[in-house]
């Protein structure tokens, strides 16, 4: 082997570890916890349930690979949580106005019915 393919070898071996290695995700697990939370505190967990159930495996399978320092699949795994996150609170929030302007709708309907009768 000339010292060419040998500086190449290295080179790729190096990158392949640097890859495989990596740092940890730290900062986007924690982004993911605090979001999966968040969904939870607004009961995502019950009007949300599917999008909050995949947020938290995917939060799963990043603590998972984390601890198997599969640092990129630490990492992709939490990304995906966090959006899963999101979308389970917006939802959740979705639900909850759609239950309070069905209330107020209501409301109105009930107080319409009360100045006309009189």
């Amino acid at each position: 082997m000339n010292i060419k393919q040998l500086i190449f070898a290295s080179a790729i071996t190096l990158t392949a570890t640097a890859c495989a290695t990596g740092t940890p995700p730290k900062s986007e697990l924690a982004t993911a916890e605090t979001y999966v939370k968040t969904a939870q505190d607004e009961q995502a967990d019950k009007l949300a349930a599917e999008h909050y159930r995949r947020a938290k495996s995917n939060l799963d399978i990043a603590m998972a690979a984390l601890d198997s320092e599969d640092y990129q699949q630490a990492r992709w795994a939490a990304e995906k949580a966090t959006a899963d996150a999101k979308l389970a609170e917006a939802k959740a929030k979705t639900v909850k106005m759609q239950k309070m302007l069905t209330e107020l709708n209501e409301t109105i309907a009930q107080l319409e019915q009360e100045m006309h009768a009189h």
